[in-house]
């Protein structure tokens, strides 16, 4: 029924689709033009300003247009101004607040190294310093120690710059700023308190020089006693500047202490380059304390007590303290000389009378340094040989604190200025021991010593009066090392004056 058939194919054109047509072609973008530059101003300039010096004229007060009204205002505020001033006065508020004016310090650290190569070469030890008024410059007084007889040498001394030196120096053989040549060796030395190029030295022979080092590269003699017939015959230990009470305007005369028992008081008089003495006292170990159960008793013979260092009552000027070569320690009074009409004479012999008005136990020792307390009244700081240093009171014969440092014998000892439990005593082995008695009254919190130099004994320390946290000392090698202590060190702390004032209560509490 159905059979597979095959038929050829066929085909038939579009009638509406035309055949395509393609052509080749192509396109290209201009090329690309790069460049490279840069700007920098060709010019620099600097320029700075300054404020003309203002002229200071006289100042005068603008006459009050209507005084009616001002007295109605000062009448009308004065309850309440009186009001919160009596409120300030009562408030605790800012008891303890001390001004830190520098930066924190962490640790403590020896900032200048300072030798002199011809004190060095001489084999000169440095036996006394002082800082001037400023605070800037540091005077250091160089001899020998162990002389045997007469004095031959001519000491000197060291005037250095510390304003104008880096930090850090390092220790080697140099020059002072101004070294001032002295008679004989200079055993003693202190700086003027208020004009900074003013300093006073005592000599082993017995003479003062007072300098002014107002120029950098020398210096000027402004006065010395030379050999006065009733001055020091033996060296002088300390020299000190005290002010006049009877000037009408501020003036300052010169201490000196002597071994020979002498403590005299000159008039500094510049233009006639003369140094006055005034008055005088005698140290006589008549009333002298001697011991327990034992006394002095009145003897024709006077025995005259070698002086080796002095210091003055925080408030009473006229009340000083002594320590003797035989280790006593004195309280004595400026009132206690003999009213003169006229200064003393060169040539008249006189027996100047003893200023000793109370005697403390003695040291075992001789008595190097004696340091009053910048806190208390009553209170001051002494050191011996005898390896031991003391804090006694005006009030009582015993010492109301014993150190004992086991490092041999001790030769200079101060007390902080800035922190009332501080106390710093120098060693034989030329270590700075740091006592802090609120923590301890028997172990140093800091023992400050630079290896390795050889420094000797530590003959005197001293704070500077400006930057209360920066101290020198002066070894027996010639060698001085200014030291900053750490603001733990330098900061009151909270009731640290009232712990002092416990420790000087001791006495009246023992006789209570």
């Amino acid at each position: 029924m159905f059979q597979d058939e095959s038929f050829q194919a066929s085909s038939f054109a579009s009638c509406w689709k035309k055949e395509a047509e393609t052509r080749a072609s192509h396109t290209q973008t201009s090329e690309l033009l790069m460049y490279d530059a840069e700007v920098q101003t060709k010019y620099t300039t600097e320029s700075v300003t300054q404020t003309e010096q203002p002229q200071v004229g006289e100042v005068s007060l603008a006459a009050c247009e209507d005084p009616s009204s001002l007295a109605a205002f000062l009448q009308r505020v004065e309850g309440s101004v009186c009001q919160q001033l009596l409120k300030n006065t009562q408030t605790r508020a800012f008891e303890d607040y001390s001004v830190m004016w520098e930066e924190p310090v962490a640790m403590v650290s020896c900032i200048h190294q300072l030798a002199d190569e011809l004190t060095l070469e001489k084999k000169f030890s440095a036996t006394d310093l002082s800082w001037n008024s400023t605070g800037t410059v540091l005077a250091v007084s160089y001899g020998h120690m162990g002389h045997q007889s007469w004095c031959v040498h001519e000491g000197c001394v060291g005037v250095w710059h510390l304003g104008r030196q880096p930090r850090g120096s390092p220790l080697r053989p140099g020059r002072c700023s101004l070294r001032i040549l002295a008679p004989s060796c200079a055993m003693a030395v202190a700086c003027h308190p208020t004009e900074p190029a003013l300093l006073a030295a005592g000599t082993f022979s017995g003479e003062l020089c007072v300098w002014s080092v107002a120029s950098d590269d020398s210096e000027q003699l402004v006065a010395r006693s030379g050999l006065y017939h009733n001055g020091h015959h033996e060296p002088v230990s300390q020299v000190t500047w005290l002010e006049d009470s009877q000037a009408r305007k501020q003036d300052y005369n010169l201490i000196s202490l002597g071994t020979d028992g002498k403590v005299l008081l000159w008039k500094l008089i510049q233009n006639d380059q003369q140094l006055q003495l005034l008055c005088g006292f005698h140290l006589h170990q008549q009333g002298v304390w001697q011991g327990a159960g034992q006394s002095s008793r009145p003897s024709d013979t006077v025995t005259e007590i070698g002086a080796t260092c002095l210091g003055f009552s925080l408030e009473d000027k006229t009340l000083f303290l002594v320590g003797g070569e035989n280790g006593s320690v004195l309280k004595c009074s400026l009132n206690r000389h003999v009213p003169e009409a006229s200064p003393l004479s060169e040539v008249e012999e006189h027996r100047f009378p003893s200023p000793i008005t109370f005697s403390f136990q003695p040291h075992h020792g001789p008595v190097y340094t004696l340091s009053p307390s910048p806190f208390h009244r009553n209170l001051f700081l002494t050191c011996s040989t005898d390896a031991s240093a003391r804090v006694y009171s005006l009030l009582e014969s015993a010492p109301l604190l014993t150190i004992d440092p086991c490092q041999g014998f001790l030769y200079s000892c101060v007390w902080s200025s800035t922190r009332p439990m501080v106390l710093i005593l120098g060693t034989q082995t030329g270590q700075l021991l740091v006592y802090d008695l609120q923590k301890s009254q028997v172990a140093p919190v800091e023992v400050l010593f630079v290896e390795g130099l050889g420094l000797g004994p530590v003959l005197g320390i001293s704070f500077n009066h400006s930057r209360p946290q920066v101290l020198a000392a002066v070894h027996s090698s010639g060698h001085v090392m200014v030291w900053r202590m750490s603001s733990q060190l330098a900061a009151a702390r909270q009731g640290e004056e009232k712990r002092l004032e416990d420790l000087a209560s001791q006495t009246l509490t023992a006789y209570s």
